[in-house]
């Protein structure tokens, strides 16, 4: 239990604000466990400190990704609004096919953000 104290701390902050910002970079498991390993963290506080940024990591890209999907939802269905509600049939074609469009790669762009 004191073990779980000690890693409460403030000071792990700017671990995991360390953390975030290589996974945002990219890099491997191993350079991060290198990295904090070098700041003197013992084996035990560096798995649990990755494994919990990671999920805050992942939980964030999740939250951004659905987002993305409802907005791309959202303009697919103002697009089919749109040309039903809209009169003259040279435009119908311009609103459901670019707002239509818009709106897939949208959802595209929030699925990639999840996988």
């Amino acid at each position: 239990m004191s073990n779980f104290r000690h890693m409460a701390t403030n000071g792990n902050e700017s671990y995991k604000d360390m953390i975030l910002d290589m996974l945002k970079h990219e890099h491997s498991h191993e350079d991060i466990h290198l990295a904090l390993k070098s700041q003197g963290l013992e084996d035990g506080h560096i798995s649990v400190l990755v494994a919990e940024t990671r999920k805050l990591h992942d939980m964030k890209q999740l939250t951004v990704g659905l987002s993305f999907i409802c907005a791309g939802a959202i303009i697919c269905l103002a697009s089919c609004i749109i040309t039903l509600v809209q009169g003259a049939a040279a435009m119908s074609n311009v609103t459901l096919v670019g707002l239509t469009s818009v709106g897939v790669a949208v959802v595209f762009a929030g699925l990639m953000k999840i996988f």
